[in-house]
């Protein structure tokens, strides 16, 4: 073995005896948020739905998940359908699927919802993660 080589391990034994830190790393473990987004075309809502989708987007981060922010995704005047179509592709790439609270006042995300359930998309809701 090189001493390169050697530092290296060395390197890499001295990382692995670390404690475990207190945050798991689920990088790569994809959400996608799910939650009314409704007419756009109004600038104060519009705002609205980017912070409400931001807020459980930074809340997942957080917890060291990635995330898919259909906000952040579609375009602003996208057709409905055009933007849901986008959205599954999205979503079916995920593991798990977290509802805002008021995910079942919007067509599009009770879709999302039905579909997930289908595809067993596992709920997650930051609330309820210890």
């Amino acid at each position: 073995m090189t001493l390169l080589q050697q530092k290296m391990a060395d390197s890499n034994a001295r990382r692995l005896a670390k404690s475990p830190s207190k945050k798991p790393n689920r990088i790569g473990t994809f959400v996608y948020v799910a939650g009314v987004v409704g007419d756009l075309t109004d600038d104060t809502y519009y705002y609205e739905v980017l912070r409400k989708f931001a807020k459980r987007e930074r809340q997942l981060r957080k917890l060291g998940y990635s995330v898919i922010n259909p906000m952040t995704l579609v375009k602003r005047g996208t057709p409905w359908h055009e933007a849901m179509k986008k959205c599954i592709i999205a979503m079916c790439k995920c593991s798990f699927i977290s509802p805002l609270p008021d995910v079942t006042k919007s067509k599009g995300a009770m879709i999302e919802m039905q579909l997930a359930e289908h595809l067993k998309i596992t709920i997650l809701i930051p609330s309820k993660i210890n």
